[in-house]
């Protein structure tokens, strides 16, 4: 195994006003690895598989962060926009010294370019007796995700493309406001968010060459029907949060908590699509292949977002010495995303006929799912604080 990896990072600040500033950011990471294995398993006749992989993800962001001079409608002001380019391609090569027709190559190229905009306003209330900061927001961003792959026979000198992903734009929309209230012994946040999820996928041949077949389906592939059209998807929830804290003194705490959560599925979770074949009975003098079965990976056009309700209960101390901190949560979700669920049975045309009872897998909704938990985690510093030797351990358990 052999690799490296090289980032590069760039941060200019221009400061302004009062204690306002300017900022633009440039971050690359690039990395590779090369995976060669010999003698790749002795039960096998193949000698030889290589994995090779390179990774590169480029990011630009500017903004700015005002601060106002006085009491006004708004008293800070960030926004802070971005570009994001990501690729990443790998390819795994075969060889098997035996048999020669059996040596190819796959290449998987993944890209994910995407851009976005943040916006935050906030206004600062001070009080006698509390301290109150309000917050307006807004984040939205559009993710175009394309994904093809690459089998390349060597034997044959034969290429075909596929996409197990179709091509897919995703425009998330954001707004928030969140109030912050501060006394002498309580903290409380009250926060609600409204997120709404588009995909728009569209077809095209290589996602109808996710065919094993063929590879290559066209308007007379044998199994276009099955593949079919991807989904389109569209959704959006309101989403509450509460968090009160109470100080027993400067160094104890005791904290609860409660958000609802929203995760729509992934461009690659919601629509996926692969008719894989492979023979299971084989000539008895002439070694043909005389049986097939396979698998297929769709789309699920019913798939909905996933929900949640989450609560957290805890207890913060500090002292000189030690950090401790004990904490309890339960997460109750509808329509959990599931990935590779059975999604029940079909019947594809195989190279010598119909093949039935071909399992299909895809991303499906559980209808109801729990999860509580309890953490407990401890620092001791055996001299001063963030300073010379310390010991911690972490403890969790979940349900």
């Amino acid at each position: 195994i052999d690799g490296d990896s090289n980032s590069y990072l760039a941060h200019y600040i221009r400061k302004f006003g009062n204690d306002s500033e300017f900022n633009f950011i440039y971050k690359s990471i690039n990395k590779s690895s090369d995976s060669i294995y010999t003698d790749y398993n002795a039960s096998t006749s193949y000698t030889a598989s290589n994995d090779l992989t390179d990774s590169n993800r480029t990011t630009l962001s500017t903004g700015i962060d005002w601060n106002s001079n006085e009491d006004s409608v708004f008293d800070g002001v960030k926004i802070q926009a971005y570009l994001n380019e990501m690729q990443y391609e790998n390819e795994y090569q075969v060889r098997n010294a035996d048999d020669s027709s059996d040596d190819e190559n796959t290449i998987d190229d993944l890209n994910q370019d995407s851009f976005g905009i943040n916006i935050q306003l906030t206004n600062d209330i001070k009080g006698e007796k509390f301290d109150q900061k309000i917050t307006y927001g807004f984040e939205g961003s559009i993710l175009d995700g394309s994904r093809l792959r690459t089998k390349v026979e060597i034997d044959d000198n034969k290429t075909s493309n596929y996409k197990s992903n179709p091509d897919t734009e995703t425009t998330k929309l954001g707004f928030y406001i969140q109030d912050e209230i501060s006394t002498d012994k309580w903290d409380i946040i009250l926060g609600l968010r409204y997120e709404n999820v588009d995909m728009d996928a569209t077809s095209d041949e290589a996602w109808f060459a996710t065919d094993e077949v063929t590879n290559n389906s066209g308007d007379g592939g044998f199994n276009r029907d099955v593949i079919g059209e991807p989904n389109d998807f569209n959704d959006g929830h309101l989403a509450p949060s509460f968090k009160a804290l109470y100080r027993f003194n400067e160094d104890t705490n005791l904290y609860a908590k409660y958000d609802r959560g929203f995760r729509a599925p992934t461009w690659d979770e919601f629509n996926s699509s692969r008719i894989g074949v492979y023979p299971i009975q084989f000539h008895p003098t002439f070694g043909f292949p005389t049986g097939y079965f396979g698998y297929v990976t769709t789309g699920n056009p019913d798939l909905k977002a996933e929900t949640s309700n989450n609560y957290e209960i805890g207890l913060k101390t500090n002292t000189s010495r030690s950090d401790l901190s004990v904490a309890a949560f339960y997460s109750k979700y509808k329509d959990f995303l599931d990935k590779s669920a059975d999604g029940g049975t079909t019947t594809i045309t195989g190279p010598s006929g119909p093949i039935f009872g071909v399992p299909v897998i895809n991303t499906q909704n559980v209808d109801k799912v729990s999860i509580w938990g309890l953490e407990f985690n401890n620092v001791y510093y055996f001299n001063e604080r963030n300073k010379g030797l310390s010991i911690g351990n972490s403890i969790s358990y979940q349900k």
